[in-house]
């Protein structure tokens, strides 16, 4: 599963893989891909937990310095793009299907290795903050307060991201478990999303951003008193 994403250390995992894996068997995990991350702008996956991205063509070398070797890969929809792995020891029963070379070509066309096409993802993180923080500006105006909506982990990696700390004066969760969101040099109060048509906010940027449609949808009544949604990713949107 994307815990690989925490693992500090794979050459001592694959290690254990290639130990505990019978004869035929498979090894199959998945997780975010690295394509998708980049084209997609998912930039709420980035924060200091996650110290791997995966492509194919560097999992496929990976594995092979342990007598292992990718047999399939598939795209999958979760978490906005992420990545299916089939493993076994070299020479095993499966035969190697052909979208593993046909992936690895994919990243090597798309400049996925290219140290340009990291610069132009940079440049567009920079729009999309730019963009923001004009809104924001836009919406002081208004004298109403500035909130964001979503707490979770990838909410929490746009706030510094996207540099919003100073930007908001409070957050919005469904969960009925938070109540203050403490981050360097910032405290939030963190309301439950029932209470945003009581504090009626100028701007609710969605950090939940994946969950923009049933979210704003929930909070009908503030979108027909004026309210606004800005949707950060994978471009600034508004709603309405």
């Amino acid at each position: 599963n994307n815990a690989r994403a925490n693992i500090d250390d794979l050459d001592d995992l694959l290690g254990g893989v290639a130990t505990l894996l019978s004869r035929d068997g498979a090894f199959v995990f998945e997780t975010q891909y690295a394509l998708d991350v980049f084209e997609k702008t998912l930039l709420d996956v980035i924060y200091h937990e996650h110290v791997s991205c995966f492509s194919v063509r560097p999992v496929v070398r990976a594995f092979r310095s342990h007598g292992l070797e990718v047999f399939d890969a598939e795209r999958i929809a979760t978490k906005g793009g992420s990545i299916r792995f089939w493993v076994q020891h070299a020479g095993g029963p499966q035969r190697i299907a052909q979208r593993v070379a046909d992936l690895i070509d994919l990243e090597e066309r798309s400049g996925l290795y290219d140290p340009d096409h990291h610069a132009r993802f940079s440049a567009r993180v920079s729009d999309i903050r730019r963009t923001l923080h004009d809104l924001v500006a836009a919406a002081r105006d208004d004298r109403r307060p500035i909130a964001g909506y979503g707490t979770s982990v990838g909410g929490v990696a746009l706030i510094h991201q996207l540099e919003l700390a100073d930007k908001l004066d409070m957050l919005f969760d469904d969960s009925p478990f938070k109540d203050r969101l403490e981050g360097p040099g910032y405290a939030l109060p963190v309301h439950n999303g029932a209470a945003v048509g009581r504090h009626n906010p100028a701007l609710i940027v969605l950090l939940a951003w994946r969950y923009a449609r049933p979210i704003a949808a929930k909070h009908s009544d503030y979108i027909a008193g004026g309210g606004r949604f800005v949707v950060p990713l994978p471009a600034v949107s508004t709603i309405p």
